[in-house]
């Protein structure tokens, strides 16, 4: 499904852009240990891109992306990591 996804990266984040078999946009997460190492950090990550995905959605047509964290990600404030 993702061979032929759009890799769209920051400094934050990767995320992986692919066509969508439903009608409505779709969220994979990727939050490694290696990425963060405290549990509390990848629930606080997960928690924040789950919200701006639900923010955003509506704005979006029918799509699967998959976020995956970078190690940078988990030392950063949750205002600056906000897509506004």
């Amino acid at each position: 499904m993702f061979a032929n996804a759009t890799r769209h990266a920051d400094r934050y984040f990767t995320i992986l852009v692919g066509s969508g078999s439903e009608n409505a946009a779709r969220l994979g997460l990727a939050v490694s240990r290696k990425a963060a190492p405290r549990a509390v950090d990848r629930n606080r990550l997960k928690r924040l891109i789950r919200e701006s995905f639900r923010a955003h959605r509506d704005k979006m047509s029918a799509v699967d992306a998959v976020v995956m964290v970078r190690p940078i990600a988990c030392h950063t404030e949750n205002a600056t990591l906000m897509i506004a």
